[in-house]
């Protein structure tokens, strides 16, 4: 019996520093039939010139955004598996392998593996957090609402999708520039059978300044916003409850307050469709410390008190690192 090609789709965009290491882990893949399409969306420092370097196939085309190379990417391949793969991450060897043993098993699943986050070059101080949504899943709406309801996104290297997948959830949304990768998981995973976990396929996940994960932009609020409302439209219309409102709600709720103070207008359009969803507002989570300040003013007020406390400390430490002024006189 041959074993199902695995595409491995590769966006890339000015990703030289770290292509390479990606390149090779895709290569090292233990699985034995593999194909591995790079596109490069309008790169200028070179990564075509790593990509040539290896045995893989580069799709070139001007910069249309992460979506859009991930869209070319499929389409330029045939496996009956795709593995998406960001320019910066990393596969460990048996990844893909140990993620096929279960769709295998179950080929309308949708595979999910275990992911650490590593500073850098340095993988060896990798950390694997605890996401509560990591485990098999018999109902794929259970799924997405504790997606909404926790926040906790599997990030898109751990994923493996059966092509059939693929072409039931749809082309990535290109007009989604930050989010899209949540957009995209909760189609997939409501056109899935059921979600199929697997502990020992690892991956790891880069932690650079130039991070899309890092952004905090108008921009990125923006597609936040719309990304999460499109999943709860999709949970919503697959099965409507309680439950997933509330669901949705947390998500915005979080939202509301990760953008207040110092994006209080995208903070009030979280808190909107909270309202819409028909939910009553709810307290956000956070910290203790802050949590115990905000039962006596309010979220709100203990949100601008600590944006205050880290602007004093950011003063306090620059002074503190000035050269002392000279005297005259």
């Amino acid at each position: 019996m041959t074993e199902p090609l695995v595409s491995v789709v590769i966006p890339c965009y000015n990703a030289r520093p770290w292509l390479a290491d990606t390149l090779e882990s895709a290569l090292a893949q233990t699985w034995p039939h593999t194909e591995i399409v790079v596109v490069d969306d309008g790169s200028t420092d070179g990564s075509r010139d790593v990509v040539k370097r290896y045995p893989v196939r580069l799709v070139e085309q001007s910069r249309r955004g992460p979506s859009a190379a991930r869209n070319a990417g499929v389409a330029a391949t045939r496996g009956e598996v795709v593995q998406f793969l960001d320019a910066d991450d990393v596969l460990h060897p048996d990844k893909i392998a140990r993620q096929m043993e279960r769709l295998i098993e179950v080929p309308t699943a949708l595979a999910l593996g275990t992911q650490g986050k590593f500073p850098d070059t340095e993988r060896d101080r990798a950390v694997f957090p605890v996401i509560a949504t990591s485990r098999d899943w018999d109902d794929p709406v259970d799924f997405v609402t504790a997606v909404l309801a926790t926040g906790d996104m599997v990030a898109t290297t751990a994923w493996l999708v059966p092509r059939a997948l693929v072409e039931r959830a749809g082309p990535w949304a290109r007009s989604l520039s930050f989010g899209e990768d949540t957009e995209y998981l909760c189609r997939l995973a409501l056109a899935a059978s059921r979600i199929a976990f697997c502990d020992r396929a690892v991956v790891y996940r880069r932690q650079h300044p130039g991070s899309l994960s890092t952004l905090d932009t108008p921009a990125t609020r923006r597609c936040r916003l719309r990304a999460v409302s499109r999943c709860a439209r999709l949970l919503l219309s697959r099965r409507d409850t309680a439950l997933g409102r509330q669901a949705a709600a947390r998500y915005f709720t979080q939202l509301a307050y990760a953008y207040y103070p110092h994006a209080t207008v995208f903070s009030r359009l979280a808190e909107r469709r909270v309202a819409a969803l028909g939910v009553p507002p709810m307290e956000p989570l956070m910290g203790s410390r802050r949590r115990r300040l905000a039962r006596v003013i309010g979220w709100r007020a203990a949100s601008r008190v600590a944006l205050g406390l880290r602007s004093l400390h950011r003063l306090v430490g620059r002074r503190g690192h000035e050269p002392p002024r000279s005297r005259t006189g």
